[in-house]
């Protein structure tokens, strides 16, 4: 979730997700490989320009990382975001 556009006057700027599982918790997110994301937010790289997007899935349990990503107008390009988890374990 982003910043509210009415309190900042700022574009929402395209985010995306990814779920991606690991062998341990000692794991580099660069030693990853494609067939290790088990979720993507917005499919085929389609970022979203909204103000929040949702992700509904069941995992077995296991470790996972999740990998927030932005596209903004310019490598400068800042926003914050609010990252919220529901598990029911």
């Amino acid at each position: 979730m982003q910043e509210d556009f009415k309190i900042t006057n700022k574009p929402y700027t395209p985010v995306n997700f990814l779920v991606a599982k690991i062998k341990s918790k000692r794991d580099w997110l660069w030693e990853l490989k494609w067939e290790d994301i088990v979720m993507e937010a917005a499919p085929n790289g389609k970022l979203i320009s909204k103000w929040e997007i949702t992700k509904t899935d069941f995992f077995t349990p296991q470790n996972y990382i999740i990998i927030p990503n932005t596209v903004g107008e310019s490598k400068n390009d800042e926003r914050k975001f609010f990252l919220r988890i529901f598990a029911s374990e």
